[in-house]
């Protein structure tokens, strides 16, 4: 899907940079088209974003939950019943 993505967004990014062309001022059904394709590729990308800050989020979290069940320094220290001098 990654492949993809990165293959249609150097398309369609052309595609955009053909819009700007003078001759295509009056083909209205072409510029409509080709501003339709730009605004897939850029909902394209949102979605990678978005996923890309749930994933951070999900390890966030994840790491969050594995720091709360260490053993803080004060239990170490006064929790301890093994003390050989």
């Amino acid at each position: 899907v990654y492949y993809w993505a990165i293959g249609s967004n150097l398309i369609l990014r052309c595609t955009w940079t053909y819009k700007l062309s003078a001759h295509l001022r009056h083909n209205y059904l072409t510029v409509f088209t080709i501003t339709a394709l730009e605004i897939f590729r850029r909902f394209q990308w949102i979605f990678f974003r978005v996923e890309n800050e749930w994933n951070k989020m999900a390890m966030k979290q994840g790491l969050q939950a594995s720091m709360s069940e260490l053993p803080t320094e004060e239990d170490k220290l006064l929790g301890s019943t093994n003390h050989n001098v």
